[in-house]
């Protein structure tokens, strides 16, 4: 895969909401401080239960980001593509990674290291604020989910303890 100009990179990222609006000279920063990264089909960008070194947004190809809520029940899977922003935790905090993230096809992609990014945050860049706020709502679903999970343990206490039963049989097995 050839490594994109950056005016292919630009356009690729400007079709994404997350950066709608945004000139190419927003993206000069940008650009310098983040590393061109390209995998090929197949390849593992980030594992669960691993440390991303950067974040991650997708330039070019696509990515299956696949996640197991139970233990042992079936994963669920989504599929990204120009403009995502992947393992952007790790910009705020080096938590484990909670998705493994797969190439699907041979795929261009963007890493940025949490030292670039707090550059950029100070610097008033305005690509940087767009992630910035993308995160924060990401954050903000997982924070009602979370709640609507807990909500739905307290309210219905018999089919919580059935499942948990359940989930010690077959764990047994």
């Amino acid at each position: 895969m050839n490594r994109l100009s950056e005016s292919e990179t630009i356009r690729l990222l400007s079709s994404n909401r997350t950066f709608v609006g945004l000139t190419p000279g927003d993206f000069t920063q940008f650009l310098k401080l983040s590393r061109a990264h390209h995998v090929e089909q197949g390849a593992f960008i980030t594992r669960r239960r691993e440390d991303a070194d950067a974040c991650f947004i997708l330039v070019s190809g696509c990515i299956e980001q696949t996640e197991e809520h139970i233990p042992g029940e079936s994963s669920s899977r989504q599929h990204f593509t120009a403009g995502t922003i992947f393992a952007g935790n790790m910009l705020i905090k080096t938590w484990p990674q909670t998705r493994d993230s797969v190439a699907i096809e041979d795929s261009s992609l963007l890493a940025l290291e949490r030292e670039a990014f707090k550059t950029l945050i100070n610097a008033g860049d305005q690509v940087a604020f767009r992630i910035l706020d993308t995160l924060l709502d990401v954050f903000v679903q997982d924070v009602h989910s979370a709640n609507q999970k807990l909500d739905d343990i307290f309210s219905h206490p018999d089919e919580t303890l059935t499942r948990l039963k359940q989930m010690n049989t077959s764990s047994a097995s």
